[in-house]
């Protein structure tokens, strides 16, 4: 348990830099024109937006266009699914190797 727990937040903070540095996600212009710091796309656009998108890849037919998309999302640090998979899979290979 305790080792899940690591890797979830070590891969959340991971995946929030990624995402912010992405451009306009983290710091949003509001209705007034001035710049606000906002959290609410990093946890709702960050983890619907690819299932979302991958859903319509395949529900409009293009299954090469959803291959070439999974193969991209599944090294973007931007993207909290790959996040994760990917420090899990180095924290199982440290810990194989007994770094840790």
């Amino acid at each position: 348990m305790k080792k899940y727990v690591i890797i979830i937040i070590i891969s959340f903070l991971i995946y929030s830099i990624f995402f912010c540095r992405l451009g306009n996600t983290c710091f949003r212009i509001d209705s007034m024109g001035i710049e606000r710091f906002s959290l609410i796309p990093l946890l709702t656009e960050g983890f619907i937006g690819p299932i979302r998108s991958l859903f319509l890849l395949l529900f409009n037919g293009k299954i090469t266009g959803a291959i070439k998309y999974v193969l991209f999302e599944s090294t973007n640090l931007a993207n909290p699914f790959s996040t994760f998979l990917i420090v899990r899979s180095l924290y199982s290979l440290l810990k194989k190797n007994k770094v840790l």
